[in-house]
């Protein structure tokens, strides 16, 4: 069983499935091995992810944002010949700024391919709304060792672009790295720089580093302590969308879950999370910043798992205090 487990995470599927027959012709009866064939069965099958993240905020001033949807769904079909799947793809992000109401719809489709130490996608895309515009991108994740990792992510028309952006016809690209450290299964360090360049001239630079550290480990609660520092800065400040010329954010905070109830595959998670820090903007007087999120988490089988929850959250933009209230749901299917 170790060793179906271990060809699975290797991405080895027809190598699995020929163990997994072998021990089901011998243990027919053992629970264990008919739930790792179930879990073998679901992996190698087709795949659908969904989240979706309907808000509404109040403050902000200049950036204020409204109500805002966000939804973003992914199919990935069953695994050729192990390693490699095709996948579609679908976004739409709406928001309503001092300007009036903007929105993107985003539709694309790509390959990817994984093993045990690489992890590749390439998929181009096509966006309508309020600009009609092409694009695509490129990820690849790169398992070192054991312990450091590498990512590089490529997108034009980046879905980092803001929404206010498009109503004056400015698009933005982005390009970035992350380098994570991780110790042992219960602290991991990761440090992300990333490039943003806009079609009206201006330049976004960001240096973000997160720091996570199981602090209690029990079989039914696990606390994580949460440290993130951020920075960015702006070639041009005098543009129609958020960009501050230099801003410092520093939070700190935990990640609490409890698992309410359990029955071999099937089980309820609930999850608190809870971060706050400073805020510091050029030219403007810091200020507090805060997250708090409550979820509940379902696992059915190996097939389906749902999460849906609250969250809270305040930040500031250009001495403007913005409060925002966020359902969130989510969605995986396998077939």
């Amino acid at each position: 069983m170790a060793l179906v487990e271990t060809a699975m995470a290797q991405h080895h599927y027809r190598e699995a499935r020929a163990m997994i027959a072998e021990l089901l012709a011998i243990y027919p009866e053992n629970e264990g091995v008919r739930r790792l064939a179930r879990e073998i069965e679901a992996q190698a099958g087709w795949l659908f992810e969904i989240e979706g993240k309907p808000s509404n905020s109040t403050g902000g001033g200049t950036n204020a944002a409204g109500q805002e949807l966000q939804i973003e769904g992914k199919l990935y079909s069953p695994p050729i010949l192990d390693h490699w799947r095709l996948f579609g793809l679908g976004t739409y992000a709406s928001a309503v700024p001092v300007e009036g109401f903007a929105y993107r719809q985003r539709y694309g489709g790509g390959i990817d391919f994984r093993d045990e130490f690489l992890e590749v996608a390439v998929f181009p895309t096509y966006s309508f709304g309020t600009l009609n515009r092409a694009g695509g991108g490129a990820t690849i994740d790169w398992s070192i060792t054991d312990q450091i990792s590498l990512g590089v992510v490529g997108e034009l028309f980046s879905t980092e672009t803001p929404l206010r952006a498009l109503l004056y016809g400015i698009t933005s690209d982005e390009f970035a790295a992350r380098l994570a450290y991780r110790w042992h299964e219960s602290r991991t360090v990761a440090l992300r720089g990333a490039v943003q360049p806009f079609s009206d001239g201006n330049l976004r630079q960001a240096l973000t580093l997160n720091w996570k550290e199981r602090l209690v480990a029990m079989p039914h609660f696990d606390l994580t302590s949460l440290v993130d520092v951020g920075t960015s800065s702006n070639s041009l400040t005098n543009v129609p969308y958020y960009s501050p010329a230099r801003d410092l954010s520093a939070t700190a905070g935990f990640l609490a879950e409890h698992v309410l109830w359990r029955s071999y595959d099937n089980s309820l998670t609930q999850t608190l999370r809870v971060e706050a820090g400073l805020y510091a903007e050029q030219g403007f007087a810091n200020d507090w910043i805060g997250t708090a999120s409550y979820e509940h988490r379902w696992r059915f089988d190996p097939l389906t798992e749902l999460h849906y929850g609250v969250q809270f959250s305040r930040r500031v933009y250009d001495g403007s205090e913005l409060r925002e209230l966020s359902l969130l749901v989510g969605l995986r299917q396998r077939i």
